[in-house]
This record gives structure tokens, C-alpha cells and sequence, in this order.
């Protein structure tokens, strides 16, 4: 198996702070975003920015010939 990982700094920014909710974006993140790439998913709200670490697994295809990520189903609301 073979891990893909993400990594997002953000940098010469204002000074972050944690929040003092979870909003709709981090719901998202580690609910299904997490549960449906299986995948690891990690925030980290440092004063100088945010840090954001992702973290898939991928397989190879029945024939060994391509890499494939589990897909993502998306729920649309109106």
C-alpha cells in the first residue's frame, strides 16, 4: 500500500488562533473527507498559520497498472 500526503502551510499571514467552535469546513474535513478517502486528517492552528496535514492511502488496480484513490461522494445541498 502506498500513502499520499498533503501538506498545507499558510505563512506571513496574520497571527492564527484556534477557533472556539467547529465550523461547517472542519466538519466536513474530518467527517467525510476523512471516513471516505480514508484518510488522516490533521489541523493544526499555529500562531505564525494554519498547518494542514492530509493523509490517503492508495492501491493498485486488479491488473498492478494504476494507482486508484477510493472515490468521493460529494452530497449537494440546496
Amino acid at each position: 500500500m502506498q500513502i499520499v500526503n498533503l501538506d498545507w502551510k499558510e505563512l506571513d499571514g496574520p497571527n492564527v488562533e484556534p477557533p472556539t467552535r467547529r465550523g461547517f469546513g472542519t466538519t466536513l474535513l474530518a467527517r467525510v473527507v476523512a471516513v471516505q478517502c480514508d484518510a488522516s486528517i490533521q489541523l493544526n492552528y499555529l500562531r505564525e498559520g494554519l498547518h494542514f496535514h492530509h493523509g490517503a492511502a492508495i492501491a493498485r488496480d486488479q491488473a498492478g497498472a494504476g494507482l486508484l484513490m477510493k472515490p468521493i461522494a460529494v452530497p449537494l445541498w440546496r
